[in-house]
């Protein structure tokens, strides 16, 4: 651009040169440098994910085959008791792999050395855990698997009752409305799945235990809520210390070191028999599987978010409901699928935030 003037007499030619913004150069940089990154971190997330979902899947339906098909009767105690001893391995060896990655390896063991003086905060949650896992086997042996994975949704139901109770907190209309739909759904399946009415003794019988399964599922579903709440305030106080937070593998670590002796306590209390007495493929695969529950949950808490890991949740939901139907003989219907899609939805509802800010308090 040229500006033409005078100035004191005399003809003033100025030249302006005006450059375009770099910004199309700019874009082609990013697209060269950033993506791939980020490509490669969003499928992690993905693996992550389709995991999890898998493992809970397998970890429902195995439960149920063993133990309400097959009536298997090994010690669940003892499955549990070596599934913590593989999660304790593998956050240990996590941890040390972590401080060597930071060049602390002169702290690694007074970090783990530190973890377990501090054990005190996590007794309670671990012993909650504990009963949790056991009413998921006792529970199997009862109902279905597709009725279990809808129930134990509710987790989201008592979570927000806890917190609400607890924490004080305050919930959006669209969350209650959620919460609604799930027990809703919840309330379905489990009148769906239950044994047909009869005066022989025999069904009598199995809807009781029916019932009683049921009720299991759904405490489970209580004791998870409580357990949820008791480590946020835990998190929450070491805070206000100002001490160095701890990452997901000092948590898993300090719950396999309490929940170890609390399982082999229960163990042989319980059965007065040898750890692996009557044990199949289905009980190591059961522990294993169990173990990787752990493992990717801690992946999952950190690499992703909470709208991903329901994700995984419901996607669980769905898996064990057709797997259930097509090798477990589990209930089909289109009154199972409206329960399914009813909690599902509600889930996705509940999760993904919402324009609406009127809460209820």
């Amino acid at each position: 651009a040229e500006y033409m003037g005078t100035h004191t007499g005399m003809d003033v030619r100025v030249r302006v040169v005006v450059h375009e913004p770099q910004q199309p150069r700019i874009k082609e940089i990013a697209a060269a440098t950033e993506p791939v990154h980020h490509r490669s971190f969003t499928w992690f997330r993905v693996l992550i994910l389709i995991t999890l979902t898998v493992q809970t899947t397998m970890f429902t339906l195995l439960r149920r085959r063993s133990q309400g098909i097959l009536a298997e009767k090994f010690s669940s105690a003892s499955v549990l008791l070596v599934s913590e001893i593989f999660k304790a391995f593998f956050s240990f060896v996590m941890i040390w792999f972590d401080s060597n990655h930071h060049h602390h390896h002169h702290t690694a063991k007074q970090h783990i050395f530190q973890l377990i003086s501090t054990l005190t905060p996590v007794l309670l949650p671990s012993a909650i855990y504990l009963i949790m896992n056991i009413l998921s086997f006792y529970a199997l042996s009862h109902i279905e698997s597709a009725t279990f994975s809808l129930i134990a949704q509710l987790k989201l139901v008592t979570t927000a009752v806890f917190s609400f109770l607890v924490l004080g907190k305050a919930f959006q209309m669209y969350q209650i409305r959620s919460l609604i739909g799930i027990v809703l759904g919840v309330v379905q399946i489990t009148h769906i799945t239950q044994p047909n009415r009869s005066s022989t003794s025999t069904l009598t019988g199995s809807r009781w235990l029916h019932a009683m399964g049921v009720l299991a599922a759904v405490t489970e579903t209580i004791l998870s809520g409580l357990s949820t709440v008791i480590m946020e305030r835990i998190f929450k106080s070491t805070q206000n210390l100002n001490t160095k937070p701890l990452s997901i593998w000092d948590r898993n670590l300090q719950l396999s070191i309490c929940s170890i002796p609390i399982y082999f306590l229960v163990h042989f209390t319980q059965s007065q028999r040898s750890l692996f007495d009557q044990w199949s493929v289905n009980a190591v695969v059961l522990a294993i599987v169990s173990a990787a529950g752990g493992i990717l949950v801690g992946l999952c808490l950190r690499h992703t978010d909470a709208v991903l890991k329901n994700m995984a949740s419901t996607g669980g939901v769905l898996l064990t409901t057709v797997l259930s139907w097509l090798f477990l003989d589990g209930a089909m219907s289109i009154e199972v699928v409206i329960a399914c899609v009813m909690v599902i939805v509600s889930v996705f509802d509940y999760t993904v935030p919402h324009t609406s800010k009127i809460a209820v308090v």
